[in-house]
């Protein structure tokens, strides 16, 4: 028993290091092709990220294979080019995995790799313009419920600094407060309240309901745009008149909000986390190239699809590989989980379940080539 054990890690392991050796290959030829190479430090963000995105399909029951190609080596090149690793401590990047159903009813995942926490605070304290490098972004203040705490006020060009006197460590955080030295020694403070990221909460909901509406048309089963848009006109009054926890708690909406926010102790550190990246996300950045620039700005969360009436998923795919889709009418989401076009939330082990066939334009759009690497 001990011996098929062995053999069965054994097999999982050269399996890993031949995905690993494979993708490395072909993004090495494609960061030649940009004329912009990976660092030795970005080469090895790329293989952690690759064998946590191996550990995770694994541990979910999904073959490696079921992930989509092309997206795949872009997620992986912006991993490169800005240099988060995975395996730091804490981690810099998070994986997000989105279902969907290909033209000829076949599954497939489009995998997402994103900045968290300490991977956002790393790309400003690298890309801040006019920041101190490397040491200009401080530690934040996280100003709970009960503390004593004053905002910056102006007088002119000059500025008050806020103050902040700690009451407790147990509290709800309510504010994140950034202090940032720059370069001509002046301090600016970047500020993000709790329900400032409702907005955030809202988008994410948008997202993961939208194709969640079905009716039947003609005999066959169609997205019901009428219901969703209703339901969009709701959510949206729902929030503008309750607070952060109410919206996440609303079992009308929970539904599609990850998991993570509606659970103790991690919902509370799913609001701090995009608490600190909307404090983050604004600042003006200066990149070395164009690449690493294109990367950030691929890699940042906070994106709404369903600000975009797609015809379909499949499309939608392509599309974002191919960059045609205009970005100024996407910003605001968060996709940490999604509802694939069934309507079935996909935040939990895949099942095995009949799909429709899709519209026959979506088989035009699913026309990429991708390199299989399965193990």
């Amino acid at each position: 028993m001990g011996n098929e054990v062995t053999k069965t890690e054994n097999r999982q392991l050269t399996g890993a290091l031949k995905v690993q050796y494979e993708l490395m290959n072909d993004l090495n030829m494609s960061s030649e092709d940009n004329g912009v190479q990976f660092t030795e430090y970005g080469k090895k963000c790329v293989m952690n990220a690759i064998a946590g995105l191996v550990s995770l399909t694994t541990s979910q029951g999904i073959d490696f294979k079921q992930l989509n190609g092309s997206l795949l080596k872009l997620a992986l090149q912006n991993v490169g080019y800005t240099e988060l690793n995975y395996s730091a401590m804490p981690s810099e990047v998070y994986f997000d995995l989105r279902k969907v159903t290909n033209a000829d009813g076949t599954v497939s995942y489009i995998p997402s790799i994103k900045p968290q926490g300490a991977g956002n605070e790393k790309l400003l304290r690298k890309y801040g313009v006019g920041l101190v490098k490397g040491t200009g972004l401080k530690t934040p203040w996280l100003i709970r419920e009960g503390d004593d705490y004053t905002l910056p006020s102006f007088n002119g060009l000059e500025m008050t600094p806020p103050t902040w006197t700690p009451k407790s460590y147990d509290g709800k955080v309510v504010m994140v407060v950034y202090p940032a030295q720059k370069i001509d020694g002046s301090v600016e403070y970047l500020i993000a309240t709790r329900q400032g990221i409702k907005p955030n909460i809202v988008a994410q909901i948008r997202q993961n309901s939208l194709y969640a509406f079905k009716k039947f048309e003609n005999g066959k089963k169609v997205n019901d745009d009428e219901a969703r848009n209703k339901f969009y006109d709701e959510l949206n009054k729902f929030a503008e008149e309750h607070t952060v926890e109410e919206l996440i708690d609303n079992p009308k909406y929970s539904t599609y909000i990850n998991p993570t926010y509606t659970s103790g102790g991690s919902k509370e550190q799913m609001i701090l986390r995009k608490m600190k990246n909307n404090a983050l996300k604004n600042y003006p950045k200066e990149y070395d190239n164009a690449a690493q620039r294109d990367a950030v700005e691929n890699m940042w969360e906070d994106k709404d699809d369903s600000l975009n009436d797609k015809p379909s998923v499949a499309k939608d795919v392509v599309t974002k590989v191919e960059k045609e889709i205009n970005e100024e009418t996407k910003e605001g989401a968060i996709q940490d989980f999604t509802v694939d076009e069934d309507g079935v939330v996909a935040n939990e082990k895949p099942s095995e379940e009949k799909k429709e066939e899709a519209p026959k334009e979506e088989v035009k759009s699913q026309t990429s080539e991708e390199k299989d690497y399965g193990f």
